[in-house]
């Protein structure tokens, strides 16, 4: 085509310079007719090219190369107003002819002006992109252990212990009164009221004795009473009366002290639970009932209400505290060996009471679901499992233009910040799988695997607070590679730790996990993610919020993770946000609060290049059908905030227009075409987004996005394309004559002066004829003085002298 405009546009040239010199020297006014009715017809076959007509399109190149080539010869020609008129004109044809030109490019159905511009960016394609993992690393490392759904039926418990009830005695109790005093006021009460009511049955039984029988004390043994009767000491009527207030006295002593116990049992039940406890003897307390009332499957009750309350006795702000940590782990050993000490009895509550928690993920969880497997053999069906490995393509990393340095290539801002992003992404790779990190030695690497294989001993709580941040790490990482959901609260402590690295690991370990059921159920993966979005925004947590959002790839509620990744991309606003008024519904105020945080952090704090650009990441892996929606609103609200609206400009340098996250969702949006054209059946969500974002673009009169959309629409289904096009035809060739308006206009203003200056300049300033004729000797021509000398006119070279007028005196005849 190129090659097509230069030969029309010189033979155009020369084809005027004929008709010019052959009317200059004869003057024909055929030739003149004839010029004019080829000038005539060229106008009108650019009329009815720019009205819509089906022209063949070397022959619009023909008409406009004629005209340029006429209005070029009359401005060279022409006075200095007539080169004002003639240049004028000559603009106009020149913006009249780019309008016939985009109108063939317009609306860009393949290459747009892929005859002016190399640099259009290579299209997205499966083979030429890299994957990339973002869900269920470290890849290839199994999980160590598996887990069923469904519990296990038991093997062979421990034997329960000896039904028979122990009796307390106060020399048991005594030292446990030494160490706390409101134990022993309460213990001592007790004891004095016991003792009271003993004595006064003691005072009622000697009395009854002594009336009833008068006999010696001696005779307490039935064989006495029984020698008694023989000797005829006493009669048989007293015989049996003794006897039988004897057996009620026995009675009565047998009941007084099972309700001694009985009262004392229910007295130390509420010493367990009592607040006002000191912790460092209820540990003892707790040792005690046990070995007392092992036997009593009462005392399960209590000790699960003692776990349960273990982590709001002891929450994290405790825990950092070795103080703290301590006895928080006597309380929870102690509470674990009384359940052990129960034995098979306790087994049932244990096992009600998790399926009642299995809701809510909790720090003490972990150690007692791995108690249930190492003493009974029994495997709670958890509330996460592991998640099969994801893989993206990484868009990011590609040849996206021509090589730098080129006419073509892109744009050194953009490039570098491309670079940048690449850069920045290599710096986060994922370590090896089974190796240790943050330069920790491999004998200290070997100590947290040995305590996994051990079970979870008293020194994964230690590491959990280890000064060391690369011992965290490293705990961090390994859990990363064992995909044990039972380890998931020590991931969520590990995930709100002081050091960024140990974050960005955590965060790694716990994408590795999905909720399994979403009843009644909240999902704290979600809120610790969401977490940890707002409360770290430094620079060194860019990493952890990257691999927070790639978290959000696996979380139960997809709607809620597309409401994040929605106010990533919009900073918070959620008036600019697509899902907007169709934000899910919170099932706990912890999760209201965490989103509800997240937006104001946004605002005040937008996010960073990269973090979006991963975000895109996330949304291809979730493969959502809100997502096409999702990054067509961003892209809608880049346009409309940024003065570098995509125009005729953005199809010829696309790189130099709009900002490096927007090229970035253009891309994605690319991507997803070929998904979704692979899947008709989730087409009907991406083009009524489409379709809406074009009625908007033509009612605000937004040409650039108007195409950008209907270029959208072209990509993902060719046949809602044409009949788009068969539907609104009238709308396309406003938006053609808008958008080239809109995007020349500014060039046009600036070219015609410069051009029509230039011109003068170089053709007075250096005194060249505007009829390129040259004299006889071969030097430039002088300019004649026209009103000093007609005759040398060229315009009346070929006319007839005038008369000579000679004056003559005419004198009066009275002369």
């Amino acid at each position: 085509m190129v090659l097509t405009a230069a030969a029309g546009f010189f033979a155009a040239i020369l084809l005027n310079l004929f008709l010019y010199r052959l009317l200059q020297s004869r003057g024909n006014a055929i030739v003149r007719l004839y010029r004019s009715g080829l000038l005539l017809l060229a106008g009108l076959g650019l009329v009815a090219q720019s009205l819509g007509s089906e022209l063949n399109p070397y022959l619009v190149m023909l008409c406009f190369t004629f005209g340029l080539a006429f209005l070029t010869l009359e401005t060279l020609i022409a006075g200095f107003w007539g080169k004002i008129g003639y240049g004028s004109l000559t603009v106009a044809h020149l913006f009249l002819g780019g309008y016939l030109y985009t109108m063939t490019q317009v609306p860009y159905g393949d290459r747009p002006f892929a005859a002016l511009s190399a640099n259009q960016p290579k299209p997205l394609s499966d083979t030429d992109l890299r994957d990339e993992w973002i869900a269920g690393l470290p890849v290839g490392s199994a999980a160590r252990s598996s887990v069923p759904t469904e519990p296990v039926p038991a093997g062979a418990p421990a034997s329960p212990a000896d039904p028979a009830r122990i009796s307390l005695n106060w020399s048991d109790v005594e030292p446990l009164m030494a160490h706390d005093s409101h134990v022993r006021d309460v213990l001592i009460a007790l004891r004095e009221k016991q003792e009271r009511d003993l004595s006064e049955m003691l005072a009622s039984l000697n009395q009854i004795a002594v009336n009833s029988t008068g006999m010696r004390r001696h005779a307490i043994l039935r064989d006495n009473v029984e020698n008694l009767l023989h000797d005829g000491a006493i009669s048989e009527a007293r015989y049996h009366t003794i006897l039988e207030t004897w057996r009620l006295t026995d009675r009565d002593e047998q009941a007084f002290r099972s309700k001694q116990a009985e009262e004392l049992f229910h007295v130390m039940l509420q010493l367990l639970e009592d607040g006002e406890v000191d912790e460092t003897h209820k540990v003892e307390l707790i040792d005690f009932m046990v070995a007392r009332f092992s036997s009593d499957v009462r005392l399960v009750k209590p000790l699960i209400n003692l776990y349960e309350a273990l982590d709001s006795e002891y929450p994290r702000q405790k825990r950092l505290n070795h103080e703290f940590l301590s006895l928080y782990l006597q309380k929870r050993n102690a509470i674990l060996r009384g359940f052990s000490r129960i034995g098979r009895p306790g087994l049932q509550p244990l096992l009600d009471y998790r399926k009642k928690t299995i809701s809510e993920i909790h720090y003490s969880q972990a150690r007692l679901d791995r108690f249930l497997e190492q003493t009974f053999q029994q495997r709670v069906r958890p509330l996460y499992g592991p998640v099969a490995p994801i893989a993206i393509k990484d868009f990011l990393n590609r040849e996206k233009y021509p090589p730098l340095g080129k006419l073509s290539g892109a744009a050194y801002e953009q490039d570098y910040l491309r670079h940048s992003l690449i850069r920045i992404g290599l710096e986060n790779r994922v370590p090896a799988a089974g190796q240790p990190v943050m330069g920790l030695a491999a004998a200290d690497y070997a100590k947290i695997v040995q305590a996994f294989e051990e079970g979870l001993p008293d020194a994964v709580d230690t590491m959990v607070i280890d000064e060391n941040p690369a011992v965290r790490g490293n705990l961090a990482w390994y859990l990363a590679e064992r995909k044990d959901p039972y380890t998931l609260p020590l991931i969520f402590e590990l995930m709100q730790d002081s050091h960024p690295e140990v974050r960005r690991l955590a965060a790694i370990a716990v994408g590795n996990f999905k909720i399994i059921d979403m009843q009644s159920a909240n999902d704290r993966k979600f809120t610790e993610i969401v977490r940890m979005l707002v409360n770290y925004r430094t620079n060194a947590d860019t990493f952890a919020r990257v691999f927070a959002l790639y978290a959000l790839a696996t979380v139960g509620d997809r709607q809620k993770a597309l409401y994040i990744l929605d106010l990533i991309f919009n900073d918070g606003n959620t008036v600019h946000s697509v899902m907007g008024q169709a934000a899910p519904a919170w099932k706990s105020e912890d999760e209201k609060a965490a989103v509800q945080s997240l937006i104001e952090i946004l605002g005040e704090t937008p996010e960073e290049p990269y973090v979006k650009t991963q975000a895109l990441k996330v949304l291809l892996a979730m493969e959502s059908q809100e997502s096409v929606g999702i990054l067509l609103h961003y892209l809608n609200h880049i346009y409309e905030s940024t003065h570098s609206r995509p125009g005729l400009l953005r199809y010829v340098v696309p790189h130099m227009t709009l900002p490096q996250e927007a090229e970035n969702v253009e891309d994605v949006v690319d991507y997803l075409a070929a998904r979704y054209r692979a899947h008709p059946e989730r087409l009907q969500q991406p083009l009524k987004a489409l379709r809406a974002y074009l009625g908007s673009a033509y009612g605000n009169h937004r040409s650039g996005e108007f195409f950008q959309f209907l270029k959208f629409l072209a990509e993902y289904d060719s046949r809602e394309y044409e009949e788009y096009l068969k539907q609104t035809r009238e709308h396309v060739l406003l938006m053609r004559m808008l958008e080239y308006v809109k995007s020349t206009y500014g060039f046009w203003l600036v070219f015609w002066p410069l051009s029509l200056l230039i011109l003068i300049v170089v053709q007075y300033g250096l005194g060249l004829s505007p009829r390129f004729t040259r004299s006889d000797d071969g030097t430039a021509a002088t300019r004649p003085n026209r009103r000093a000398n007609p005759a040398a006119d060229i315009r009346n070279r070929r006319q007839a002298p005038a008369a000579a007028v000679v004056p003559i005196k005419i004198s009066s005849g009275k002369s």
